[in-house]
C-alpha cells in the first residue's frame, strides 16, 4: 500500500486510475488503514473510480459499511492441506530464496513465482 497512499496523497483523487484493487485486507497496519481511508476519499471525488478489496479472511460486511454499503461478492473457498518444509538458512538471501524455489520444484515439479517483500 505504501506506493499506492504515496500517490493518493499527491493526487487525492486519483484521475489516472479507472480502477484499484487491494488485496489481503485484513492485513491491517497503520499504512494500510491510511490508504484504505484515502481510497475512500478518493471514490468520493472521482466517481470514475473503482473500487475491489479482497481477503479470504475479513468482515465484509463491516469493510462494505465504510465504503457506504457497496456491493459485496462473496466465492467459495476451498481449503488445501499445507506442509511446511524448511530450507534451511543462508547469509545471503537471495540464496536463501533460491534454495527454497528448487526444492519446491523438486518436490512438486512445478513452476514458482517469487516476489521480494521489504
Amino acid at each position: 500500500m505504501g506506493i499506492l497512499t504515496n500517490s493518493l496523497v499527491g493526487a487525492p483523487a486519483l484521475l489516472d486510475a479507472s480502477c484499484v484493487c487491494v488485496d489481503e485486507a485484513h492485513e491491517r497496519s497503520l499504512e494500510a488503514d491510511l490508504g484504505l481511508a484515502l481510497l475512500k476519499n478518493a471514490t468520493k471525488l472521482n466517481p470514475n473510480l473503482h473500487l475491489v478489496v479482497m481477503s479470504a479472511d475479513f468482515d465484509a460486511d463491516r469493510i462494505a459499511s465504510y465504503f457506504g454499503g457497496c456491493h459485496v461478492v462473496r466465492v467459495p473457498g476451498r481449503s488445501h492441506p499445507i506442509e511446511i518444509r524448511y530450507a534451511g538458512e543462508d547469509a545471503d538471501p537471495l540464496k536463501q530464496v533460491e534454495r527454497a524455489v528448487d526444492k519446491c520444484v523438486a518436490l512438486i515439479g512445478i513452476s514458482v513465482l517469487c516476489y521480494r517483500y521489504r
